[in-house]
């Protein structure tokens, strides 16, 4: 959240994305994991070797993510601007 300057709002709906495509998995009390797909053992099995390896492409899909959402935090500032301009009146007071 700090490093894009999202809201948690936005964070939760991309984790809730991303587990919607099989990309990540949460677990009650020790938190969200990527998804380890090649992964046959018990899938609640944390703490086993490789249960959250890294699944091929995932890396790439991250960058990807990462750039949108670094792309809709630019335009969320210039709407902010934009906004900002209109609400201020022309002597300099905002309304």
């Amino acid at each position: 959240m700090q490093e894009f300057g999202a809201s948690s709002l936005t964070v939760q709906k991309a984790m809730s994305l991303l587990k919607q495509d099989g990309w990540a998995v949460s677990r009650s009390g020790k938190g969200a994991f990527v998804a380890h797909r090649d992964h046959d053992a018990d899938p609640d099995d944390l703490d086993g070797p490789g249960a959250t390896a890294s699944v091929g492409g995932t890396t790439a899909r991250v960058e990807a993510l990462e750039r949108a959402l670094a792309d809709a935090v630019g335009q969320i500032a210039d709407h902010r601007g934009c906004v900002e301009a209109l609400d201020t009146r022309s002597d300099g007071r905002v309304r």
